[in-house]
């Protein structure tokens, strides 16, 4: 039989089918001088096929282990191999992989530590209530990761927790276009867990640009990546103070009146006088008037499956015409938590 080739062997680092592992509880007694029966148990992990193998390895070590630990005098431990028990452990780390996390832990509170020296502190309090399956590691570049709780992390594409970090608009900034009343305010360094890429937009240099990444450097500074409607490609903006508050909005894409019809098929939203209206029908009122008879729902009860809204009654309704050339501004319906 040949063997084979470094290109033809491969290696399973992952562990062998059908074999998992066992903890082992090998329990071992004695009679000390004073006739007192004292008894003692030796814990060992081993792969096996199944418990009861597991259990016949353990009857082996047992015997190893009380013959190499006679003593040179008095009595000796005596393996009950009869009451071995093994448990699977196949999905808890092993010794070398917990040590390797402890290590691990180490380096991290060690870095953070010389961050922010006297910074990080624990209370009693906090510590018992910390729950290491909230905690949650974000990539924020392609060597740097952020640490964050999975509370405000929790199905970000919904949303969902993001309203804890929203505030006001910031004071004394100008908005293009119609007044929008679902701007809202955001520091600097809560930019990373805003969804994305693409679902909310950023005022930079008083044009609304979608944030299509957002990345954390080695000194702390935010590199926010974003997308103008008047040129190609990306800019990016950097931001030192991560104390900067700047506005924020559900993204919006400008648009046309003959874009209606297809606004009201998926439920969109158009941004009116006094906010924002969900687009229910577009009818084209002919070559004539080249205008959509256009039918608004204020918060619609009931969609369809591809988002249309289904008009059931009691709605807050509005018909209004608008010109198949007119400039309006459209969204898909946001998450909750901007309301």
């Amino acid at each position: 039989m040949s063997t084979p080739t470094s290109d033809q062997a491969t290696t399973d680092e992952t562990g062998m089918p059908g074999v998992r592992d066992y903890e082992l509880t090998i329990p071992f007694a004695r009679v000390a001088d004073n006739n007192a029966r004292e008894t003692t148990a030796l814990r060992v992990r081993v792969p096996a096929a199944s418990p009861d193998d597991a259990c016949f390895i353990g009857g082996f070590i047992a015997e190893h282990v009380g013959r190499a630990n006679q003593p040179t005098d008095g009595p000796r431990w005596i393996p009950l191999v009869d009451n071995i028990s093994a448990t699977d452990v196949e999905d808890t780390p092993a010794p070398a992989e917990l040590a390797a996390q402890i290590v691990h832990w180490q380096k991290i509170i060690a870095v953070i530590a010389e961050k922010y020296p006297t910074m990080v502190q624990v209370t009693a309090a906090e510590y018992a209530a910390a729950d290491p399956a909230r905690l949650a590691t974000v990539t924020m570049g392609d060597d740097t990761v952020m640490y964050a709780a999975t509370t405000s992390l929790t199905t970000i594409a919904e949303g969902s927790g993001l309203g804890t970090i929203l505030l006001p608009a910031p004071d004394g900034i100008e908005l293009p276009g119609a007044p929008d009343p679902d701007v809202r305010g955001v520091k600097v360094q809560s930019l990373p867990i805003m969804p994305g890429p693409g679902l909310a937009d950023l005022l930079h240099q008083g044009q609304w640009m979608p944030i299509m990444d957002v990345e954390v450097g080695v000194d702390l500074s935010v590199t926010v990546t974003l997308m103008p409607a008047d040129v190609d490609g990306y800019t990016q903006w950097r931001f030192n103070d991560l104390e900067e508050v700047v506005a924020v909005r559900p993204a919006a894409v400008p648009s046309e009146g003959s874009d209606l019809p297809s606004a009201s098929m998926h439920g969109r939203q158009l941004l009116a006088r006094d906010g924002w209206w969900t687009v229910a029908a577009a009818e084209f009122g002919g070559p004539m008037s080249q205008a959509y008879r256009t039918t608004l729902v204020k918060n619609p009860n009931r969609r369809n499956d591809e988002g249309a809204v289904v008009v059931t009654g009691g709605e807050d309704i509005r018909h209004t015409s608008i010109a198949a050339g007119d400039q309006v501004l459209l969204r898909d319906e946001p998450p909750k938590w901007w309301s």
